[in-house]
This record gives structure tokens, C-alpha cells and sequence, in this order.
């Protein structure tokens, strides 16, 4: 489960979408002095899985001061099985097993 103590980290959603019952996510992430290695993903308070680091050269040149921008990239997808029409989503980056830093937002499948 989320540490909801954790500081949010800098980073965006470029992709949330829902396409039938996948649910696609992309974008990135970092916590400056923190090294990331993987990201955790959960659904409404449940887990959607983890994966690992993907490299975004975009980012690390917006942030080149930053160490390691550029390996903050998630690309996410997972079969949903969510009646709720509202959606809490969130990242959780993860440095071996312990949460460093999360990135929230919420989608509504009524608006989409």
C-alpha cells in the first residue's frame, strides 16, 4: 500500500486513457537527490502493478541540472476491472523496496 506521507515528486501524466477496460498511462517522474529504480501503479486505493525506468531524454533536457532526469519515464497499461466511474490514480516510484515520492491525478470515465 501507498505511504501517504510521501512527498509528491516532480513529473507528469503524459498519457491516461482508457480504452475499453485498458487503462494506458505515461509519463514521468523524479525526486531530485533521490535515485529511482521502478514504479509502482495503483487503481483506487489497489494495485496495478510495477515496471521499470524508462528513459526520457525530453526530460533531462528541461532539467539538466537535475541527476538522473533522464531515466524517470513510466509506461504503463493494465486491464481494469473498476465499476467506479471516478478513477484515483497513482504512481509511486520506488528505490529498491522503498517508496520515495508519489504522482496523483483522477480520471472520470463519465467525462471521457
Amino acid at each position: 500500500m501507498i505511504d501517504y506521507e510521501l512527498p509528491f515528486g516532480h513529473g507528469y501524466f503524459d498519457v491516461v486513457e482508457l480504452e475499453g477496460d485498458i487503462l494506458n498511462l505515461g509519463g514521468w517522474m523524479f525526486l531530485p537527490g533521490s535515485q529511482i529504480d521502478k514504479f509502482m501503479f495503483q487503481v483506487n486505493e489497489r494495485p496495478a502493478g510495477k515496471i521499470g525506468i524508462s528513459e526520457r531524454p525530453d526530460v533531462q533536457k528541461v532539467f539538466p541540472f537535475v541527476p538522473n532526469s533522464q531515466h524517470s519515464g513510466f509506461n504503463f497499461s493494465t486491464k481494469l476491472n473498476e465499476p467506479s466511474p471516478l478513477l484515483d490514480i497513482c504512481v509511486i516510484a520506488m528505490k529498491g523496496d522503498k517508496q520515495v515520492a508519489k504522482l496523483r491525478t483522477l480520471y472520470s470515465k463519465e467525462i471521457a
